[in-house]
């Protein structure tokens, strides 16, 4: 075990305050030999030099500790939690997990039977116990009763957007566990991506749904109740109702539309509540950590009421009513152009398949849904 190893492995640790004993270190070593070892015939991993496997798989891999005390987890070398890496290819983050905190019950589950030979040998080479290797798919295992929901935490550092890494990793969680899925940038790309979808079908709502709302021949106040119950995003709610108050002249339906959206963002609040309540109670009946209401809670909501409040209260003059509602629709136009300019259609219909067909089919429930229940209401 080199200097230089041992003096890296330090710093990378000590940034999670994490601190190794010498056979911990040694462990690291005789890892670390072993993976660029072996990827000399095996294609385990891109990354060789030293410093980038201490920082991108040692370190990296240990990063569940930053989200434990949040989780309700007690990582440390008493820690006798059970665990499933999913996908763990080179054996992270499982093996380093393992190493780190000894009473980790692992497994390791990787779909290439020559990545789950080395993990083995690694295992026996480093003198591991309660640390499993096995063969197959993710998909396989997580219908077996042998591993469905059997496990406190599962973690993954496979490539693979959220929503499939999800599908195949939350079966092997238990209740009261955690899915903790180490996602590199791609992470925000992700995000970005279902943002757009959301935006995507927000937009085409805007745009057809005042003409829609014509042919089928709703009212008024029919359209702002379509318009505040079936389109999502309250920029677009608000896009959609006053394309219909500029074909109306006088139909005033934005603030029926505003008031019907706004009911349902006041909702979050009990939701919010009522979750983080439970939430609550169940990691204190686990002895976990407390959930902060204060974390989770929509601020703008309250903000929403208090803005009601005062103008509901306060004489604001006509005026300043006028000003603030065409500075609210400049605001709204701004932050919608943004949106579309850092949207790559091209790239999201290439890459975005499967959530744009889901955001479809959710559209169009909706829709759907809100326009029935106006036609039982009798109001369409």
């Amino acid at each position: 075990m080199t200097d230089e190893f041992v003096k890296l492995l330090d710093q990378g640790y000590a940034d999670l305050g994490i601190e190794l004993s010498d056979q911990q270190k040694e462990q690291f070593f005789k890892y670390y030999e072993m993976l660029i070892e072996k990827n000399k015939v095996m294609n385990l991993t891109a990354i060789t030099e030293l410093s980038d496997v201490i920082t991108k798989h040692f370190v990296d891999s240990l990063l569940l500790v930053l989200a434990a005390p949040e989780l309700g987890l007690k990582l440390d070398e008493s820690a006798e939690y059970s665990c499933i890496d999913v996908g763990t290819g080179a054996g992270f983050p499982g093996i380093p997990l393992k190493i780190a905190f000894p009473g980790l019950k692992v497994t390791l589950l990787d779909s290439l039977n020559k990545r789950v030979g080395f993990l083995n040998e690694v295992i026996e080479a480093l003198g591991l116990t309660d640390i499993t290797a096995v063969h197959g798919r993710a998909e396989d295992y997580g219908r077996d009763a042998k591993y469905r929901e059997q496990y406190d935490i599962c973690v993954s550092r496979a490539v693979a957007n959220m929503s499939t890494l999800s599908e195949y990793c939350i079966p092997f969680v238990k209740k009261g566990g955690y899915f903790s899925p180490y996602k590199s940038g791609k992470a925000d790309e992700e995000i970005a991506q279902a943002i757009s979808v959301i935006f995507l079908f927000n937009v085409i709502a805007a745009l057809i749904f005042p003409t829609l709302g014509g042919v089928l021949g709703l009212s008024n106040e029919g359209f702002g109740l379509f318009a505040g119950t079936a389109v999502n995003d309250t920029s677009s709610v608000t896009a959609a109702a006053a394309a219909w108050d500029g074909m109306h002249p006088g139909a005033n339906t934005l603030d029926t539309a505003a008031i019907v959206k706004m009911t349902r963002t006041l909702a979050i609040i009990p939701i919010t509540l009522v979750l983080a309540l439970l939430r609550t109670r169940r990691e204190g009946k686990q002895g976990g950590a407390q959930v902060d209401i204060k974390k989770i809670f929509p601020w703008f909501v309250l903000l929403f009421l208090l803005a009601s409040i005062i103008t509901t209260v306060l004489p604001i003059p006509a005026a300043a009513v006028s000003f603030l509602k065409n500075a609210s629709k400049f605001f709204i136009v701004m932050a919608m152009a943004a949106i579309g300019l850092n949207t790559d259609i091209v790239k999201l219909v290439k890459t975005g398949g499967k959530p744009i067909f889901m955001g479809f089919c959710c559209w169009v429930a909706i829709a759907g849904v809100s326009l029935l229940v106006q036609h039982l209401l009798g109001i369409w």
